[in-house]
């Protein structure tokens, strides 16, 4: 035993420590925590009864057991230690290798990629193999041996001189008979070189080997002029891609047919995938500028192809019926920005654009720079004109309203009530991050927060929410109107109960405002009445409220009048009307006796505007009466006798040609006073006759053709001494008598005129007279 455990001591290994425990100090723990446990419960157990005392010694005994018996399994484990040594020391060995096969991995990588990106193998020299075999000699060594050996000596001033034109015509004629694309912006040719380039996008310098104009072309340098207009100063390809570019070019350029043509398409179409690259870079930072932008999606990206952006995710899931189906997957509002083969870019709206906005984006995109926020600024501003759109022939289909967009927010006004001011404009926007609807009001309310509900959730109530804004509009414009008033106004019926002043609630709206408007009515017409003293012939009665009243005016001419009386309903009423108010709300006006239908319309045209006043009804009311009375006062003196009577509707007047071709002073005018309703005459010419025929218009209308005639000729009696201003004579309306005391004594009874032409010796020669008789 000793020797075996002599030879095992011999052979133990050596284990480092900085990772181990020794053993003893597991011993000596172990000890201190038993030494701890029974120094603790020697001074605990004596005032523990007798179970719980052996209950604890019974616990004591059994973690020290279990607490000795792994030490003890720790020490047989021991002895088998050194295998468990050689092990970790097979495993760090393996692991030592293997990084030293990833550094040398690595260091190989890096040095295939930036010290020998043109390192290549050598072509086997197979033709001169064949020549050594069969001729037994080379004749040709490869020029590599020739550029090691000869050294490089540059073109003297003069060879380039001599070089230089000649090399200018041949790629000037090179240029000329290759198939050209129209779209290269620039073509120079200079110092043999042709310089290639498309404004915005890239720059390609060519040159020959030769002066065989059908020798391919070679590729000297490429420049891609694509900047991303966020980061102007960031390149996008690297020197060492643009240089594996220029090597790919110059490797299919000596097999295409029409080089320029595939260099461009194919330098073409590479920049319009880095500008559809930077366009998703872009669209990405949008969405992570700002919280605001969480309902921008960018999904199915193909590189050098398409990818898709969603918006206004929040208005979708509210709006789950407004979605749409493409290639039988559910998509929301959004764009799919595409590449096509051609490098034209193209973008597909879900749901689908009006043509001119669809073309108004793509003109975006023809421009030589433009951002991801241009195009989704303009296709958002085209989707709120759109909705804006819809959701004004919705609001105009059901309800009165002047709406107007707004194209420069863009915003839609909303003036709900006939001359609107600025506070009751409603004005609703659309954000441009959620797609919600926004209501702004000058004047806020519950109800714009139950129209922006209605139209983001459940355009169903939408209408309801606007007339209920409508109307509430109207409460607040109510004070205002009757503030000259002396009255209250009260949002609710007020009730006779002491106890509960409001109870009942105001439901008909719109029959209470006219009702309102009706009893503004009946105080402005007792107003007119106490004006002055002229209006003493309006009279207002029989006023019921919030349903009717009548006014009767012209009480003097219907006093002279009483056979004009009109009989209604079994009483006698003079002229007047009564304005009703029916159970729609709507103003309805009876004339007695009726007017003709023209006026009548007139009329309640009136009552159809936002603001009136009973003036203006009375107004265009007697108008119409004088009217009336001026068409029979003309029929009735056209009737008898002979005239030239016009109506001047603008004061209005009766205007009376009695006379062929009368003057001013000799034009009889007839108006009816606004007041009492009687007539007026006037003239220039005054005379007796005239209050003869004011007192037969206005008391006795049977001698008015009489008091007419006996005018006229008054007229004419007025003319004859203008008219015989050239002869020597005198003219009398009596005949001189021949009793020198009486001297005009027989009057002239038969309208005639007498003309004096001769006298001699106190008598009278009469030569000739003239006689005017009307019958």
């Amino acid at each position: 035993m000793s020797t075996g455990s002599s030879a095992s001591s011999n052979n133990a290994p050596i284990l480092p420590m900085y990772d181990k425990t020794p053993l003893s100090n597991l011993l000596e723990a172990a000890v201190q925590k038993t030494y701890h446990e029974l120094y603790t419960m020697a001074d605990v157990l004596p005032s523990k009864t007798n179970i719980e005392r052996k209950k604890e010694l019974v616990k004591f005994a059994c973690r020290a057991r279990q607490l000795f018996i792994r030490i003890l399994a720790v020490v047989k484990w021991a002895a088998t230690a050194g295998k468990v040594n050689a092990c970790e020391d097979i495993q760090n060995f393996l692991e030592g290798r293997n990084r030293v096969v990833r550094e040398t991995s690595d260091l190989l990588a890096q040095l295939a990629r930036e010290r020998l990106l043109d390192a290549r193998l050598p072509n086997y020299p197979i033709t001169d193999a064949v020549d050594a075999l069969t001729l037994g000699s080379v004749n040709y060594l490869p020029e590599r041996i020739s550029e090691a050996t000869t050294p490089f000596i540059p073109a003297t001033d003069i060879e380039r001189q001599e070089i230089l034109p000649r090399l200018q015509q041949i790629l000037t004629a090179r240029v000329a008979i290759a198939e050209l694309p129209i779209q290269f912006t620039s073509v120079t040719i200079r110092n043999g070189i042709v310089t290639l380039a498309v404004d915005g996008e890239f720059e390609v310098k060519l040159g020959i080997t030769s002066d065989n104009l059908f020798a391919p072309w070679h590729v000297y340098k490429t420049k891609l002029f694509l900047r991303d207009p966020e980061e102007p100063e960031q390149e996008l390809v690297h020197a060492v891609q643009m240089q594996t570019l220029t090597n790919y070019i110059q490797s299919w350029l000596i097999e295409s047919e029409n080089p320029l043509v595939e260099l461009y398409r194919y330098l073409h179409y590479y920049c319009q995938s880095l500008r559809l690259q930077v366009l998703y870079e872009q669209a990405h930072r949008i969405r992570n500028r700002s919280a605001k932008q969480k309902h921008l999606h960018i999904s199915s990206y193909i590189p050098c192809k398409s990818f898709n952006i969603e918006y206004w995710k929040e208005y979708n899931l509210n709006n789950q019926q407004k979605k749409t189906t493409i290639n039988e997957k559910n998509r929301d509002i959004g764009m799919t920005i595409v590449c096509d083969d051609d490098g034209k870019f193209q973008i597909i709206h879900w749901p689908p654009l009006p043509v001119e906005d669809s073309v108004a984006i793509l003109q975006i995109l023809e421009k030589s720079t433009f951002t991801m926020e241009e195009i989704l600024n303009r296709t958002i501003y085209a989707r709120c004109q759109r909705r804006f759109e819809e959701l004004k022939e919705t609001i105009l289909s059901t309800t009165s309203a002047n709406i107007e967009i707004d194209s420069s927010i863009p915003v839609l006004k909303c003036e709900l009530l006939p001359e609107s001011t600025s506070e009751e404009i409603l004005f609703i926007s659309i954000s441009p991050f959620s797609g919600l609807y926004k209501i702004v009001s000058y004047m806020e309310s519950r109800f714009c927060l139950q129209i922006e509900h209605a139209l983001n959730r459940d355009q169903g109530n939408l209408i309801d929410a606007i007339n209920l804004f409508k109307i509430w509009l109207i409460q607040q414009r109510i004070p205002s109107l009757l503030a000259h008033l002396n009255c209250r106004v009260f949002t609710r019926l007020p009730s006779l109960n002491p106890k509960h002043e409001l109870i009942i609630p105001f439901l008909h709206n719109n029959y209470y405002c006219q009702s309102l408007r009706l009893q503004v009515l009946y105080e402005q017409a007792h107003r007119i009445r106490n004006r002055s003293a002229k209006q003493k012939h309006l009279h207002i009665s029989s006023y019921i409220p919030c349903k009717s009243f009548n006014i009767e005016y012209w009480k003097e001419y219907n006093l002279n009048n009483q056979q004009k009386k009109t009989t209604i309903n079994e009483k006698n009423r003079d002229i007047g009307m009564t304005i009703v108010c029916d159970d729609d709300g709507k103003f309805q006006i009876i004339h007695w006796p009726p007017l003709p239908v023209e006026d009548s319309v007139a009329i309640l045209q009136i009552l159809e505007k936002s603001t009136f006043t009973m003036e203006e009804i009375l107004n265009r009311t007697i108008y119409a009466r004088c009217q009336r009375r001026f068409e029979e006062l003309k029929e009735t003196i056209l009737s008898t006798t002979s005239a030239n009577i016009e109506i001047d509707s603008s004061i209005p007047v009766l205007k009376c040609e009695l006379l062929p071709e009368s003057t001013s002073e000799e034009i009889l005018f007839i108006s009816i006073s606004p007041f009492s309703g009687l007539y007026k005459i006037v003239s220039y010419m005054e005379s007796r006759f005239c209050l003869q025929i004011e007192h037969a218009l206005n008391r006795d209308q049977g001698n008015l053709i009489d008091a007419i005639n006996l005018f006229k000729i008054w007229l004419i009696q007025q003319r004859i001494p203008s008219l015989l201003a050239h002869l020597n004579c005198r003219v009398f309306t009596r005949l001189p008598s021949l009793n020198p005391k009486h001297e005009l004594i027989i009057p002239f009874l038969h309208n005639s005129i007498y003309i004096e032409l001769t006298h001699n010796e106190g008598y009278y020669i009469v030569r000739k007279t003239f006689f005017c008789r009307f019958l």
